[in-house]
């Protein structure tokens, strides 16, 4: 009994700090000099460094570099596991621009795939943003040539048709605003 009261008062107020809330010391994620100086300071207990790296995050890769400098500062094994697993800037990075993928790719505007590939060009789906954009192009510029050869006909409600599913498929395109232009003139 007094070896289990012992180990209860040793152990009691270290679990007791690890399950109170941690605030990050500021708005953002673990900079690896901050975390150096949690590691160097006695008075944050183990656990609750821990915790603080999974809840606030950290705003540097984990290289083999960073943890061993962490480990030349004392950093415990159970710690750099922490940061390891922690999410930092390539992840953020990654997980950004999937949730964007996600959130267009079923789109049928041009302009959605243009403004995708101009803020990630280097994305793991820039090809796949670029092969849509294309194929919205080319369907959008074969609605422009039915409706050129509609013109021709004499058909002016079936080209204003196709000339709206071309602008409807590429807002930008000047032949589809012509054309509609046009047929809405001789009909």
């Amino acid at each position: 009994k007094s070896l289990a009261l012992i180990t209860m008062v040793v152990w009691l107020p270290t679990l007791i700090e690890a399950q109170q809330p941690v605030e990050c010391p500021q708005p953002g994620p673990l900079s690896e000099a901050q975390l150096t100086e949690l590691v160097k300071g006695p008075s944050v207990p183990a656990a609750r460094k821990q915790q603080l790296v999974k809840s606030c995050g950290i705003d540097f890769d984990p290289t083999g570099q960073v943890l061993d400098r962490l480990r030349s500062a004392g950093a415990p094994e159970a710690l750099l596991d922490a940061v390891r697993n922690a999410i930092g800037p390539a992840e953020r990075k990654r997980q950004a621009e999937q949730a964007a993928w996600e959130s267009i790719k079923d789109s049928q505007d041009p302009q959605v795939f243009e403004q995708f590939l101009r803020e990630h060009s280097a994305s793991q789906y820039a090809g796949a943003a670029g092969q849509k954009l294309v194929a919205l192009r080319a369907d959008a510029a074969e609605y422009v040539d039915r409706a050129k050869m509609d013109l021709g006909r004499g058909d002016f409600g079936t080209a204003l048709l196709d000339c709206q599913k071309a602008i409807e498929l590429d807002s930008m395109n000047a032949m589809a605003y012509n054309y509609c232009g046009v047929a809405s003139a001789r009909m």
